[in-house]
């Protein structure tokens, strides 16, 4: 990304207006709540030539709660080119089971 193209695209007087997502949520203590998301794919509208790419699963892991995070920060993996690989000095084949309790379930500052 070129980040002259973003920065021109962010002087000019709209800005980048992407379209707004609606996600109905429910708090810890059971409150309903409206969070409100964009979605940063859709910027590529406001880019000339831009090309989408297709990346493969294999060059992410996904990390979705605590317990994602502390396995993908942990010894097991490595990264090699870009993506995260099980580290060869690893002595099991399988993946540990990582649960941690309802206290970890979201990360909060």
């Amino acid at each position: 990304m070129s980040v002259l193209a973003l920065k021109k695209i962010m002087h000019h007087k709209d800005g980048m207006e992407l379209e707004i997502i609606e996600n109905p949520k429910l708090t810890a203590d059971g409150r309903s709540v409206l969070q409100l998301e964009t979605a940063a794919g859709a910027a590529i509208r406001h880019f000339k030539n831009a090309r989408g790419i297709n990346v493969p699963r294999s060059r992410f892991l996904p990390v979705q709660s605590c317990s994602d995070l502390l396995l993908l920060q942990s010894d097991i993996y490595t990264i090699k080119d870009g993506q995260p690989v099980v580290s060869v000095n690893r002595d099991f084949k399988t993946m540990p089971n990582v649960k941690l309790g309802d206290y970890f379930q979201k990360v909060c500052f």
